[in-house]
């Protein structure tokens, strides 16, 4: 999802220089993606995973409990792609259950690692394994 690449690269320029209008860009481009789609959701696992991981970078730089909150919202509709067809692992689609690619795991367990940096709750940490698995 290329809105989360937007927030990721208006992120980075606050980590450069802590202008703050960089943070107050990324909420607005959070909000008008959420308000255009109508939703934080779509049927795509690995948009979801990447604007995951981007609110997440928000929450690191504003602390911020709305954006942690969408961040587990992302996180608990992300673990209902699992499954053991195939394996295991995440479906990239969530209506093409039999489609795992890397695309699809690969920032799941990135994702499921840096909750567990933050939060420290073991249950992410055993779904980066399992995921890496």
């Amino acid at each position: 999802m290329w809105q989360a690449h937007a927030i990721d690269a208006l992120l980075d320029a606050y980590a450069r220089d802590k202008t703050p209008v960089h943070l107050e860009r990324a909420d607005s481009n959070f909000r008008a993606t959420r308000d255009r789609q109508g939703s934080i959701f779509n049927d795509f696992h690995d948009d979801e995973e990447w604007m995951a991981l981007a609110l997440l970078r928000l929450w690191d730089a504003t602390q911020k409990d709305e954006y942690k909150a969408r961040v587990m919202e992302l996180w608990n509709d992300i673990k209902g792609g699992w499954s053991e067809e195939m394996g295991g692992g995440i479906d990239w689609r969530k209506s093409q259950r039999d489609h795992k690619n890397a695309p699809a795991n690969a920032p799941t367990v990135i994702l499921a690692a840096r909750l567990y940096q933050r939060f420290a709750e073991p249950k992410d940490l055993e779904w980066a394994q399992k995921i890496w698995g």
